[in-house]
């Protein structure tokens, strides 16, 4: 097995795993999201009572995580990544330069409870551009699974087809430091 790094799931914090399993290294944890989250609600209003305080709308209200792509995104540009939306209606495949992309975030709908309540679940691709190789790092599965370029473009557009929303992870001109 490749020395890859992947974090398994743990409540709702797969937004948490990831960020870290794209940055390769155990970055974040739930308190740092909380904390990007609470910074997200004051960037653009002081709350104005408890209630405003405490049901944050970019995470789940009984702090568990289920974080939404805005502290996702904030996560990533602290360390110096840029992010942005795969457009989905474009056929923007043929345009990626696999050179300059660290990796992709995925967030698909899922169902729980026998249909009585929906969620999502994010998920990370990376690319090991050195190898020329992507890996799922999903951190509902045991272990990465590898894709080769062809592979991985299959799956990233069966999850678009499927309604799965789509974060493209680049990287700035530095290196990735911990």
């Amino acid at each position: 097995m490749s020395s890859i790094y992947h974090e398994k799931q743990s409540l709702m914090l797969c937004g948490v795993h990831a960020v870290n399993n794209i940055l390769q290294y155990h970055c974040y944890e739930k308190n740092d999201f909380e904390n990007i989250a609470r910074e997200l609600v004051y960037q653009y209003q002081v709350p104005q009572s408890w209630y405003e305080e405490y049901f944050n709308p970019h995470s789940s209200y009984i702090g568990l995580g289920n974080y939404d792509a805005n502290v996702l995104i904030c996560a990533l540009q602290k360390k110096g990544l840029r992010v942005d939306w795969f457009n989905q209606k474009e056929n923007q495949l043929e345009l990626i330069d696999s050179n300059e992309i660290v990796g992709f975030i995925c967030n698909v709908g899922i169902t729980k409870c026998f249909g009585l309540w929906n969620s999502t679940h994010w998920f990370a691709f990376y690319h090991d551009s050195e190898k020329k190789i992507w890996w799922d790092l999903d951190s509902k599965i045991p272990n990465p699974v590898q894709y080769d370029d062809n592979s991985f473009f299959i799956s990233l557009k069966n999850i678009c087809l499927e309604g799965g929303h789509v974060l493209v992870v680049k990287k700035q001109s530095f290196n990735l430091e911990r």
